[in-house]
């Protein structure tokens, strides 16, 4: 399942020309019902993301003022295999 969700995540960053914000990454997952099984497992996309920090970056904002508690998700190199 950690792949299937990690390529999930993967596709969305490649399309999103390769980094987007947590919202967005979430409403990705979500539309495709796999948010409640990475909420189930990982308890949360935050992390989920910091466990596969060989594929992905998180990038916290310098304030919360303007984002409240979204971030931005990158893709690392080419994780074409992660699919």
């Amino acid at each position: 399942m950690e792949e299937e969700l990690a390529g999930a995540v993967c596709r969305h960053l490649r399309a999103s020309g390769g980094s987007s914000s947590s919202r967005n990454v979430g409403r990705h997952l979500a539309a495709s019902g796999k948010l409640a099984i990475l909420k189930a497992s990982y308890s949360g996309l935050y992390h989920f993301l910091a466990k596969r920090s060989d594929l992905f970056r998180i990038e916290l904002p310098t304030s919360h003022r303007d984002t409240g508690n979204e971030y931005r998700v990158h893709l690392l190199a080419d994780t074409s295999d992660t699919d």
